[in-house]
């Protein structure tokens, strides 16, 4: 399982166990989704244009 997902995973249960979930708990989940999909999804989701490498003449 990601990270991404065990974060999001914990805060639905803290949300079903009817938990308080305060201003700076949200501020740091937030911050620390924000920095999985940084480092995480998005250089899995990068595909380099190998196309730009070479020239054709038409």
């Amino acid at each position: 399982m990601s990270t991404l997902s065990e974060l999001y995973i914990t805060m639905e249960n803290l949300r079903k166990l009817n938990l308080p979930i305060d201003e700076r708990l949200k501020q740091e989940a937030a911050k620390l989704e924000e920095d999985l999909i940084r480092t995480e999804i998005l250089p899995e989701m990068y595909v380099p244009n190998v196309f730009n490498n070479y020239s054709t003449e038409i």
